[in-house]
């Protein structure tokens, strides 16, 4: 408790410590406000991320489903049959790197 100090006795004054008590309290609630608003931070951007991923592989099944028909269907059959078969893949978009949040 830096701040408190020893009057001509070696006591320490009540009001002294009181006050460093209180101001100690100040600091570490704001040192706590701090962290909380930092995680607060962290997940909102990566809620924001998640759901703008979401929403990209969403875009792309409609995408997909829009574009599909019978005749798909037939040539897929087709080439089930004879062996050439086509595989559709997704990969969800790069994460950001570490650190630059």
């Amino acid at each position: 408790m830096a701040g408190i100090a020893l009057d001509n006795s070696n006591r320490i004054e009540d009001s002294t410590i009181i006050e460093a008590l209180v101001s100690e309290n100040l600091a570490l609630k704001k040192l706590l406000k701090i962290n909380y608003d930092f995680q607060s931070g962290i997940e909102e951007e990566v809620d924001k991320q998640l759901r703008e991923e979401e929403a990209q592989l969403n875009k792309s099944v409609i995408f997909l489903g829009s574009t599909h028909s019978r005749e798909e269907d037939h040539r897929s059959a087709h080439r089930a049959r004879s062996g050439r078969m086509v595989r559709i893949s997704f990969s969800p978009s790069k994460p950001a790197e570490e650190g630059s949040q």
